[in-house]
């Protein structure tokens, strides 16, 4: 995943922390289609009722387009909003989980939650309801898989 360079990705660490966590990033699920398989197709927005009951978070979806504003354009449809959500949550926890590592020896790593959904709608997960994984599984993947093969 690539977004227009905005935010660096190699950020210094601004504080010291022992280990942090969690990660906070809600996109919706990734495949499209899990969304219009519960939804009817005239609430596929995200000002509607139903998106708002699935929204979870006291704070909402509004939380989740600053953030994707913070790297890509503001997504003219719900469905790009959806894909833009996925890249932006990749993005954050690939910054998260290497800056935390680059603080060795002052934070030891960061505690990774949530793996899986309760249900098709927003979450920090990386597995959707359905065993669809966000575009963020693969990052966490690779990045947490970096330094493991040093652990005896």
């Amino acid at each position: 995943i690539s977004a227009p360079a905005r935010p660096s990705a190699s950020s210094p660490v601004t504080h010291q922390t022992a280990c942090a966590g969690p990660i906070p990033a809600a996109p919706w699920p990734p495949d499209y289609s899990v969304l219009e398989g519960v939804i009817p197709a005239d609430e596929m927005r995200l000002e509607s009722d139903i998106m708002k009951i699935r929204q979870k978070s006291y704070i909402g979806n509004g939380l989740i387009l600053e953030h994707v504003e913070q790297y890509f354009d503001t997504p003219q449809s719900f469905e790009e909003f959806v894909t833009r959500s996925q890249e932006t949550q990749a993005l954050g926890m690939q910054m998260a989980i290497s800056s935390h590592m680059e603080a060795y020896p002052h934070c030891m790593g960061t505690l990774f939650w949530q793996l899986n959904d309760c249900w098709p709608g927003p979450s920090w997960s990386v597995i959707d309801y359905y065993g669809n994984r966000k575009a963020a599984y693969e990052v966490v993947k690779r990045e947490y898989g970096k330094d493991m093969g040093e652990i005896q």
